[in-house]
């Protein structure tokens, strides 16, 4: 085991991410984050997000961490797993579902964080920005380092994830 730590990120929300950061809480890996943050509504995830806030720039030795957007390219993962939908129709319907309902919960939240979230721009525009922006954000990990798997694959390869993620830790 490494003394590093792993990461779980998305190609924008709605990937999977929650899914597996819930994995590996009960598989009993190390993760931190919290499970219903002031920003989420509990009712989209009911078992948790396990959202870090979105300052928290670490130490985060020996965990799992989800981390969003630019923040994966400043704080160098040993390993990363790389969820992306590939129906981004369906993808930008559930951003909208959630994007209403967050916004409604927890405006001062979203006005105070980076334009890549979701205050100030639409679900369409974000989603674009991490398509275009993943390359760069993960320019300095390794390719070996990351796995990137499909929304729809995650059930039948939830094992093959823990175990990446665990090897960075």
């Amino acid at each position: 085991m490494s003394s590093g730590f792993s990461a779980v990120a998305g190609v924008g929300p709605r990937t999977g991410t929650s899914f597996v950061m819930c994995s590996a809480v009960a598989a009993g890996i190390p993760v931190h984050g919290e499970r219903f943050p002031s920003c989420v509504v509990p009712d989209h995830n009911p078992d948790g997000y396990w959202e870090l806030d979105p300052h928290d720039r670490g130490p985060w030795c020996g965990r799992v961490v989800k981390l969003w957007g630019r923040v994966i390219s400043e704080v160098s993962p040993s390993r990363l797993v790389l969820l992306e939908r590939q129906d981004k129709d369906q993808q930008l319907k559930s951003m909208e579902k959630v994007r209403e309902a967050e916004l409604a919960m927890a405006p001062d939240f979203y006005a105070g964080i980076s334009k890549d979230c979701y205050a100030g721009i639409s679900a369409s525009t974000m989603l674009d920005t991490y398509v275009v922006n993943i390359p760069e954000w993960t320019r300095n990990i390794s390719p070996r380092h990351i796995l990137r798997v499909y929304t729809h694959e995650l059930s039948n390869r939830i094992g093959e994830i823990l175990a990446f993620l665990q090897r960075g830790i």
